[in-house]
């Protein structure tokens, strides 16, 4: 049973929600095949909780597949998981509805990954089609300020830094992207000096 949080408390710590889908396409309308969400503390080293949910499909799902898609899914045995196993829609929305909305009672969740507008669009559209009162309670749970890894990525190179450096590899599933992710952020925060005392007032005017 989902429980749904209509109005999350306001003195809640900020906390990173990390998300990543791995879909059928890019096209609008592509089919969520596998979702990751992880909740971390604001500077990743703690972890709070993580849920990884393979999205039940099936051969009718395939016809619209992007040929691109497909080939890799297939290589990294997602398609196949997907196809043998995994969440009806109805399970996989109050899993991740529960997910978050039991995160949010304690944190202030802000979402975060290499392109969190693209992934929580497509989230919050599969739990719209579900219950729009699902899409309205987690809706509800996120904040509007969002962790967009491809932002930091583009500003360290403009300042001479290279951040793809030694990135680990990833099979295109959400456990590997979201392990670079979380990575490569560690990485880019060990790159900016520790705050003195003038910079460390209150926060809470610019949120």
């Amino acid at each position: 049973m989902t429980t749904i949080i209509a109005t999350p408390p306001a003195a809640r710590p900020d906390a990173l929600l990390w998300l990543d889908l791995e879909t059928t396409g890019l096209h609008t309308g592509a089919r969520i095949l596998e979702t990751g969400l992880r909740c971390t503390s604001m500077d990743a080293r703690e972890e709070i909780a993580r849920l990884t949910l393979i999205h039940h499909i099936t051969a009718g799902d395939l016809i619209s597949m992007e040929i691109d898609a497909m080939r890799m899914h297939m290589d990294n045995g997602l398609l196949a998981a997907c196809e043998t196993m995994g969440a009806t829609e109805d399970d996989a929305a109050a899993d991740i509805t529960g997910f978050i909305t039991t995160l949010a009672v304690t944190h202030r969740l802000h979402p975060a990954g290499t392109n969190p507008q693209f992934d929580l669009t497509r989230l919050l559209d599969f739990l719209a089609l579900q219950d729009p009162d699902l899409h309205q309670a987690v809706t509800t749970c996120l904040h509007y300020r969002r962790l967009d890894l491809t932002a930091i990525r583009l500003l360290l190179q403009a300042a001479g830094h290279n951040p793809y450096a030694g990135d680990p590899s990833t099979r295109h599933r959400v456990d590997d992207c979201l392990d670079r992710d979380i990575h490569d952020y560690r990485r880019y925060l060990s790159l900016i000096p520790p705050a003195r005392r003038r910079d460390t007032g209150s926060h809470e005017q610019g949120l």
